[in-house]
């Protein structure tokens, strides 16, 4: 049901900020797929290129997460904060692997082969689950760093590297036109 209502909510912003000519749901990008099934949410189509976007997000993982940020710590003897602090960290670290996990899933969708760009945007539901993906620091505030392929990088970082693009409600709009822009003005090159 919640990834239901992610999907909606995109779907919902694409019909309000975009021509229906713009955009398709459900879609998939690999032209030598067998099957229909496995699509993007939405692929936003810009003539030649498409750009891929999903809403996969990894909810149960931040959920853990921000409840322990949230908890209570009044009465708590210095031992148990440290604890509480332990658990902090190796939950947020648990939520960064997620996040790379579901880019994974993502990333699949990436096909310039197919007329994809050579990215594609993650649609993250919730400002401050977005805010989680990009920010330098975590709760603790140490860096949202994570070790991946043998380097250390930040989140956001890992992701970039990846073809993925994390936006929100709040930036996913400016983020199409930007991408649209940068696609027109490609195309006038090209035509030059």
């Amino acid at each position: 049901l919640r990834g239901d209502v992610a999907e909606k909510l995109l779907e919902d912003m694409c019909k309000d900020f975009l021509p229906d000519s713009a955009w398709e749901r459900q879609r998939v990008t690999d032209d030598g797929a067998a099957s229909q099934q496995g699509g993007v949410d939405v692929l936003l189509k810009t003539g030649k290129l498409s750009v891929p976007v999903d809403s996969k997000f990894p909810r149960e993982a931040w959920k853990r997460y921000v409840n322990l940020t949230e908890a209570s710590l009044n009465g708590k003897n210095e031992s148990e904060l440290k604890h509480h602090r332990t658990a902090i960290k190796r939950e947020f670290e648990g939520f960064q692997k997620a996040v790379l996990t579901k880019a994974d899933e993502i990333q699949k969708h990436i096909k310039p082969s197919s007329g994809t760009t050579d990215f594609a945007l993650m649609f993250i539901p919730t400002e401050a689950m977005y805010y989680s993906v990009i920010s330098d620091k975590n709760a603790l505030n140490e860096e949202n760093k994570i070790t991946r392929k043998a380097k250390e990088q930040y989140l956001l970082d890992a992701m970039l590297a990846e073809g993925v693009i994390p936006v929100s409600p709040s930036t996913f709009y400016p983020f199409v036109q930007v991408i649209m822009i940068g696609i027109k003005n490609m195309q006038v090159v090209e035509n030059l």
